[in-house]
């Protein structure tokens, strides 16, 4: 584990966020976006169970293809672990991931993380569960509303936050014609 002014470890469910993923993903280690989000850590928001770090977007890339009319895709029902639900997951093949326009790294808490037993590493004070990357200036993007959905119900593998009609009907409008990139196939 490295460690930096806060102990922050890297989540193994992060870890699939890689060029070749359809998510969002860091062109370079790990090790340096903890770094960044050391660098960048929001002080008054030590001790809270969940922290969203924004770091400069240098280096990240977008994993979410807006949908055309020559856009290829797949989908297909997939589990992300052991214990969730299934879900129908549509990719889109043949685009490019863009250059982020805004990062926020979202770390979790060893003591949220343990609740699940989800934590990765037994020393570290949070975890970096998750590198979300924005296609657009301005805009803040929500959350896919099957993720709000997980978490709303609170579902295995989601974690417990409410939603307002409000924020899933945003989440419903924006995603209508985005999904996430499935690589070059």
């Amino acid at each position: 584990m490295t460690t930096f002014t806060r102990k922050l470890a890297i989540n193994e469910f992060v870890e699939r966020q890689t060029r070749d993923s359809e998510f969002s993903h860091f062109e370079g280690s790990l090790a340096v976006v903890l770094s960044l989000a050391d660098a960048h850590w929001p002080d008054e928001e030590d001790g809270k169970p969940v922290v969203y770090v924004e770091v400069p977007a240098e280096g990240f890339f977008c994993g979410v293809v807006k949908v055309t009319d020559t856009t290829v895709l797949k989908s297909q029902l997939v589990v992300r672990h052991e214990g969730e639900e299934p879900h129908i997951v549509t990719l889109a093949f043949g685009a490019e991931k863009t250059p982020g326009a805004k990062v926020t790294l979202v770390f979790y808490s060893h003591t949220k993380l343990a609740l699940k037993d989800e934590q990765t590493f037994e020393d570290a004070e949070y975890e970096l569960i998750s590198i979300n990357v924005e296609e657009g200036v301005g805009k803040t993007v929500p959350m896919h509303p099957r993720t709000m959905a997980s978490n709303h119900l609170n579902k295995p593998g989601g974690s417990e936050r409410k939603y307002t009609a409000d924020q899933f009907a945003k989440s419903i409008d924006h995603w209508k014609d985005r999904v996430m990139n499935g690589g070059v196939k």
